[in-house]
């Protein structure tokens, strides 16, 4: 575990803790016991309240407990941290007003619904999002987010983050790592990805995908996808794709390329423009066949499975076939040219690959959409503006996960490393370039990083002077 770097300063009586941000790789804490309430203050600096339904306004010190109806108030110079029974976190910064609109966690319809008036919080999601992933969300003035289990930043903005913005500069941002985004799902069942050494995530439609992704899809359902340079992938049902490789337009000299590897299952493929410009760039793989793009659309089909442990039964291997354009299936040095209408069997092992007469029933009985009919906005999934974050309206930031950002009828998926932002006066949300320096640099701590570690580390530096010392001695304000 790395340890926090911390140093105090006292400005004008006030002391400022300057935070080294580096993440503890902390889960949060242990929920708590349902009969407690909504939520549990974690740690608590300067003057917060909270008032319930129909009830008095009370003070809110570390341990408070926060109930559904609950607004909570967040002083000037003050911020909290709160941990919901379904051990998901959030840190409230200075001047906020949040409200706790809805919580249900523990029976058959987990949801949490929380409203933001004012200022602006740092969340990490728990487990409503893994039981329930369409059933966090959070409102404002401005727009609603929904949440689909993640780690995200999101801050009403007004004349404070002009001045902010000014104060802080334009400091680089880390590149968004989106490579693609789920279009389309029919039927039933829990599609999902996962990365190699990551817990798999649900994913519903404008979720994002990233490198390394496997993706797969339930017996009772099919999906589509969309990459960034433009290429599109369908899956069949009980079906499952790895992204193994996808660069594009990076902008560090390495040349575009994009490697896709069928594991199980059927897909249908539309080559994008990193194979219009150089069809060497895309390849398709399965077991140990490469299907070289020759600017293509193409069903892939594995009977039995794609790389078999020992010698296939017959009729079980891999099936390619070709409705637009040409590919190439290699094994080892055999090759055979596939032209449009034309298809190709691979038996598995050493055997090469032979051109068939007609199109194998296996493809004939492909039921998911043919990917060039899909239609696809690509300015929508993946299109970005420019925007320095002093303007009025809703700023969200995703560090991981997917939230979704809905105004009007218009709503913007963002994933790991993307950003958007929604306008005071009720306009259509935009994805950002980049996030804006507020949120990027905020010093208010994450709510995951807040371990009793860094509470006793604050218990330190905030203890009171001792007697005529006056409130604004003993506040703390992060800087």
């Amino acid at each position: 575990m790395r340890r926090r770097s911390a140093a105090v300063r006292r400005l004008g009586g006030v002391v400022a803790l300057v935070l080294g941000l580096g993440g503890f790789g902390a889960a949060p804490g242990t929920a708590i016991a349902q009969e407690s309430g909504a939520a549990q203050a974690v740690l608590v600096r300067g003057v917060v309240s909270a008032q319930g339904i129909g009830a008095t306004t009370r003070l809110i010190g570390n341990g408070s407990r926060l109930f559904e109806g609950d607004r909570v108030h967040v002083s000037a110079s003050g911020f909290i941290v709160i941990e919901f029974t379904d051990g998901g976190r959030i840190t409230l910064r200075p001047g906020t007003v949040f409200a706790i609109t809805r919580y249900a966690h523990g029976g058959a319809d987990d949801n949490l619904a929380l409203q933001l008036f004012r200022g602006g919080m740092r969340a990490v999601t728990g487990l409503i999002t893994r039981r329930n992933p369409q059933g966090y969300r959070i409102t404002t003035v401005t727009a609603t987010v929904g949440i689909r289990g993640t780690d995200f930043d999101a801050r009403l903005c007004a004349e404070d983050c002009a001045d902010e913005a000014r104060r802080l500069g334009a400091a680089a941002a880390p590149a968004a790592r989106v490579i693609g985004r789920v279009v389309q799902i029919d039927g039933g069942g829990r599609l999902s990805a996962a990365a190699t050494g990551t817990p798999d995530r649900s994913l519903v439609e404008g979720a994002p995908l990233y490198e390394g992704d496997t993706v797969h899809t339930p017996a009772g359902a099919r999906a589509a996808a969309v990459l960034r340079d433009g290429s599109r992938v369908a899956l069949e049902a009980d079906a499952a794709v790895r992204i193994e490789e996808f660069r594009h337009q990076l902008g560090d000299g390495r040349p575009d390329s994009v490697l896709l590897r069928l594991v199980k299952g059927g897909m249908r493929v539309l080559a994008g423009r990193v194979a219009e410009r150089d069809p060497r760039a895309m390849q398709l793989a399965a077991a140990n066949a490469v299907v070289g793009i020759r600017g293509t659309g193409l069903d892939m089909a594995c009977a039995g499975a794609c790389a078999p442990a020992q010698a296939p039964r017959p009729g079980e291997g891999l099936y390619v076939g070709t409705w637009q354009g040409a590919v190439e299936v290699r094994v080892g040095s055999s090759v055979v040219a596939v032209g449009a209408g034309q298809s190709a069997f691979v038996a598995g092992g050493a055997a090469p690959p032979v051109l068939l007469a007609e199109l194998p029933p296996l493809l004939r009985g492909l039921t998911s959409i043919r990917p060039d009919r899909l239609a696809v906005d690509m300015e929508r999934l993946f299109g970005v503006q420019a925007i320095d974050g002093q303007a009025p309206g809703l700023y969200v930031s995703v560090r991981d996960g997917h939230v979704a950002v809905t105004q009007g009828d218009r709503t913007i998926d963002l994933g790991a490393g993307e950003a958007a932002f929604a306008d005071a006066a009720g306009g259509t949300p935009v994805r950002l370039e980049m996030p804006p320096a507020v949120l990027r640099l905020d010093p208010y701590p994450r709510p995951d990083q807040v371990t009793p570690e860094f509470i006793r580390t604050i218990e330190v530096i905030t203890a009171p002077r001792g007697a005529g010392a006056s409130a604004a001695d003993n506040e703390c304000e992060v800087r």
